[in-house]
């Protein structure tokens, strides 16, 4: 609708990306959204709480 389909509205390598990460799925559990572990905006990672070292 806004012609911008190669950029965002997926999750596809190369497209813009805001996402996060919570343990359980805050549509059954609001509360989850509380524990948010990981966060990637605009495609760079910003938090990984559950990164391995190397």
């Amino acid at each position: 609708m806004l012609g911008c389909e190669e950029e965002f509205g997926s999750i596809e390598s190369g497209k813009i990306a805001d996402i996060i990460a919570v343990p359980e799925n805050p549509l059954d559990v609001i509360e989850a959204l509380h524990d948010v572990f990981f966060v990637m905006k605009d495609g760079q990672v910003c938090r990984n709480d559950r990164q391995t070292p190397d």
